[in-house]
């Protein structure tokens, strides 16, 4: 029993237990309410239908359930292109219903109701009548029960439908899809004349003021009605400011002074208890209370300022992916702990991909510092916008809203996101907007993307569409042209180009999705999935299908390699990006792994329990994502000759709120035993909070040696308060001293002239460089000779690249192992192609073994994904007929001193007693078969995988 004359006006908890009746699909609609009889189950509010399916299946109505037809198991190989996860969920509507029974209700009782929010569509229904439905997905809602509300028993009963697919977002694709239920608590709050609602407080006068804001329901019928406002400190409960104002009208307004008020930011999030009370005389008839932080983010050009300092967003992509539960937890402890990890990463932004998330994971944010945007899902409209402008509006970390990912702005679009960005600034002006993440149709897209007015240069876009969303955007999400993502962002991300370009948006830049770089999977991790929702399928799938190629034992090494070159290529891209003067932040993706997109995408810096993978460190992910960098213009090329001279500029992305008058930095280039081989130092003056500046040239001679090296360059900034450094891996071979007796046919004699020498004292070689392997070639092999051959002419190929496959695709590859072998002994290297390999990736290809008959030990080997397992050999040998072969397809360049390194090796161990290939090739197989050069072009189709929502827009 409630009673509504008792004590202080507080929400009472309906939460627990609720008797429950389930229609199937073809069942009455939600309009109908169920019989009594069939609420035979009980339903946990809030929780998900299908955590509980063991308490339906006594039910009538169970006999025809209904599960989403598209549920498919996991399978590998599945095409070129995996679709999204998929488990099986529960179809239809269910019926939550309970008594609740009040006692002092009289004409002046408000009673207000909250849910916490639904999973498709809901209902609320008292007494028999339908008071209100719910479309907008996942937030909490409220419903004036009074006055259909009685004294005694009351019969109330909520409704959820998860039949409307009309919304999507990425909490609701996957292995969550639309698992239906009710998403957050549900509390009954009983009043007297009137009660609070939208309580909201946002700086004025710049931020030296606060106004505050309630909504007063009831107000027309009651007078003399006074707001009393206090601002407490989070811990101690220790008032800063207080006072009363009147409330007159539905909306009550007064502005105060933050003077004794600390603001809150990413550095230090200081928070309060903002309370506000409704009294009546001496009567307190509501009381509400929320956290508070005062920030103000402002854009002052192209670039962003929070509490009047720089800010640079350090962001992560989060997708909703939560393997213990499916569906994101109620905890805030739980994304209290996530949080703290990716703070030590460096990161200070969560970009939520098309979701929204509840209560629990905005406080978690608002009490670490972790700034946020929220992004409204595909098929919301104005009210729906208007409510996750009201449910952010509250925390203090939630200061940027964008309208969406990647969807095509054509002309509805762009009216649409004009009447949205109007909105925004009346319902939460202390926020910026973001007309949405990546603007297709206005920077990429296909000519009917771009549409009528659109140029091809200086680059391909349309200039009319970006001048129109200049009018109301405050920032930009740009997709950069891939240039700091997927497959070529390492080839082709030139910063110069980005500003270049971007210096046309004249707003912050919040570069979209930079990294995408995909891993091998953790076998290891599967047993963390045993007993879960998911299950260890995607696991289990994986190592029967490696079993079956017989590259099982080999997994946990691809998987090691795999981070090791996710490492290499981020950091590169983060540092890219930090140099662009015209980029502002970036969400990358990704922080963590998560497997609902194409049935495994494991993008992360961590795994998908927020675990660091393997060989990288918090500290060290800091250098490239703290809160300043040091950054080197090094380019990927990083192999140099012995006393070749190098010069790099050193930048510094400076964030950090102190201005350094006079700075050094130190530097210097170390072999791997620690050996300083070169140093010096770069003072600067003059370095201001918000700069990204040169602070100088690193110049030096790389050291003599007589054997390869891997060398690193580390700098070191120090200032007061404050020091950074950084590290960059480079390579020196020392010059070459000509080679063994080698001939070199055809158009290799141009390319390596100057390297190789075709004769040896007038004496026939008896090694022989081809490009192919030609009716001579196999003539001099039969005879006995050795080849070495730079190509895959006859054998099939696939083509190599410096970056592993972007995460979730089948296509491309995730990593490269160099085995212990003679021939790459004396070359540097640590298991896998680092940069030293750069040239030599990039056009390369790699021969397929899958068809041929001899068993698969490369010396190194390409790794494909773990969804389209292709063997590939970079270099391997065997012994055909009487000759022997060494075949190298990498794409190695005269100008590339780690190619002509490589190559010497190659000759050295060719014309040496330990090329004796254990593993044989039948020649004449080899001549039978019909020539395979050409290179399958399914394996080189571009994938971006950008949202589906286009395509559902065209249908």
């Amino acid at each position: 029993m409630i009673n509504a004359q008792k004590g202080l006006p507080m929400p009472v908890d309906l939460s627990g237990d609720w008797a429950f009746a389930y229609q199937p699909p073809d069942a009455a609609p939600p309009d109908i309410m169920p019989a009594p009889g069939e609420f035979a189950a009980a339903m946990p509010a809030p929780g998900n239908w299908d955590d509980h399916l063991d308490r339906l299946r006594r039910l009538t109505s169970w006999s025809k359930a209904r599960f989403n037809p598209d549920y498919r198991p996991v399978e590998f190989p599945m095409g070129t292109h995996p679709p999204n996860t998929t488990l099986p969920y529960l179809l239809g509507t269910g019926w939550y219903r309970r008594t609740v029974k009040i006692d002092g209700l009289d004409r002046h009782s408000r009673v207000m109701l909250t849910v916490g929010g639904v999973v498709g569509e809901g209902w609320v229904w008292l007494n028999g009548r339908c008071l209100a439905h719910q479309t907008t997905h996942r937030l909490p809602f409220t419903v004036r029960l009074d006055p259909w509300v009685k004294p005694g028993a009351n019969d109330l009963v909520l409704a959820v439908s998860n039949l409307a697919h009309d919304k999507e977002s990425c909490d609701l694709r996957g292995y969550a899809g639309y698992s239906a239920g009710i998403c957050g608590p549900v509390t009954l709050k009983i009043t007297r004349q009137a009660l609070l609602e939208n309580f909201y407080l946002q700086p004025a006068a710049g931020g030296r003021a606060i106004q505050w804001q309630v909504d007063v329901a009831g107000a027309g019928e009651a007078r003399n009605l006074q707001t009393r406002y206090r601002l407490a400190e989070w811990n101690s409960g220790r008032t800063v400011l207080d006072g009363a104002a009147l409330a007159r009208g539905r909306t009550a307004r007064w502005t105060t002074s933050a003077q004794d008020v600390i603001c809150w930011s990413d550095r230090d999030p200081r928070l309060y208890r903002a309370i506000c009370e409704l009294w009546r005389e001496n009567e307190l008839l509501d009381q509400v209370e929320q956290p508070f932080g005062l920030r103000l983010l402002e854009r002052r050009g192209n670039q962003l300022f929070l509490n009047g300092q720089p800010l640079y967003l350090r962001g992560m992509c989060e997708h909703g992916y939560f393997p213990l539960t499916t569906t994101p937890p109620l905890d805030q402890a739980f994304y209290l702990e996530n949080c703290r990890k990716l703070k030590e990463l460096g990161y200070n932004w969560i970009r939520f991909h098309t979701w929204v998330p509840g209560e629990a994971y905005l406080k978690a944010a608002d009490e670490a510092g972790m700034l946020v945007q929220l992004e409204a899902y595909h098929g919301f409209d104005a009210a729906d916008w208007r409510r996750i402008l009201r449910h952010g509006r509250t925390h203090p970390a939630v200061v940027l809203y964008a309208c969406g990912n990647e969807e095509c702005i054509d002309a509805p679009r762009l009216k649409m996101l004009r009447r949205m960005a109007v909105i925004a600034r009346r319902e939460a002006p202390d926020a910026l907007f973001n007309p949405q993440s990546a603007l297709r149709g206005v920077e990429y897209g296909d000519p009917a993307h771009l549409g009528p007015g659109a140029v091809a240069r200086p680059y391909p876009h349309h200039p009319g569409k970006l001048a129109q969303l200049k009018k109301f955007a405050d920032v930009f999400a740009p997709y950069c042209w891939g240039m700091l993502s997927y497959t070529h962002s390492i080839s082709r991300g030139d910063r110069r180009v980005i500003d270049r370009r971007l210096k046309a948006y004249q707003r912050p830049c919040l570069a979209h999705e930079i990294g995408i770089t995909g891993t091998y999977l953790d076998l290891d991790l599967e047993n963390r999935y045993a007993g879960t929702r998911i299950g260890t399928a995607l696991y289990a799938t994986a190592c029967r299908y490696l079993a079956r190629a017989g590259l099982l034992s080999r997994a946990a090494r691809y998987y090691r390699n795999s981070c090791a070159w996710a490492r290499l290529l981020y950091k590169y891209n983060l540092e890219t990006a930090r140099m662009c003067q015209t980029v502002s932040g970036y969400d990358h993706l990704g922080a963590y792994d998560h497997h609902w997109h194409r049935y495994g995408y494991p993008c992360g810096v961590m795994n998908e329990f927020y675990e660091i993978k393997p060989g990288e460190s918090a500290e060290n992910f800091r250098r490239s994502n703290g809160e300043s960098a040091l950054l080197l213009d090094a380019g990927p090329r990083r192999n140099f000759n012995a006393g070749a001279a190098a010069a790099w500029d050193l930048h510094v992305s400076w964030f950090a709120p102190a201005r350094v008058k006079n700075g050094l930095v130190e530097w210097r280039l170390a072999d791997d035993a620690g050996l300083t081989r070169a140093r010096g130092t770069l003072p600067f003056r003059n370095l201001a909070p918000g700069q990204i500046r040169k602070l100088g040239t690193i110049s030096l001679r790389m050291p003599e040696v007589s054997r390869a090296e891997h060398l690193t360059l580390h700098a070191r900034l120090v200032a007061p308060e404050q020091e950074l450094d950084n590290l960059w891996d480079f390579y020196v071979y020392p010059q070459p001293a000509g080679a063994p007796a080698v001939s070199l046919d055809g158009a290799l004699l141009k390319k390596w002239r100057r390297f190789c020498q075709s004769e040896a004292g007038g004496r026939p070689a008896a090694i022989r460089i081809v490009p192919a392997l030609t009716d001579a070639a196999m003539s001099h092999l039969r005879g006995g000779g050795v080849i070495i051959l730079l190509g895959h002419n006859p054998f099939a190929a696939l083509p190599t690249e410096f970056h592993s496959c972007s995460a979730g695709r089948a296509l491309g590859n995730m990593a490269t192992v160099i085995y212990d072998h003679p021939l790459t002994r004396d070359f540097p290297h640590a298991g896998w192609c680092g940069w030293q390999f750069y040239s030599m990736l990039e056009g390369g290809a790699a021969v397929v073994f899958d068809d041929l008959p001899m068993e698969f030990k490369p010396i190194i080997e390409v790794v494909s994904s773990f969804k389209l397992i292709v063997k590939q050999a970079a270099l391997f040998e065997c012994r055909m007929g009487a000759g022997r072969l060494l075949v190298c397809s990498l794409n190695l360049l005269p100008g590339d001193p780690g190619s002509v390194y490589l190559l010497g090796r190659m000759a050295a161990y060719a014309a040496g007693a330990d090329f004796q290939p254990e593993l044989s090739l039948d020649p004449d197989w080899l001549a039978r078969r019909a020539p395979a050069g050409a290179i399958n072009p399914e394996y080189t189709a571009t994938d971006q995988a950008f949202d589906a929502t286009l395509a559902a827009r065209k249908a």
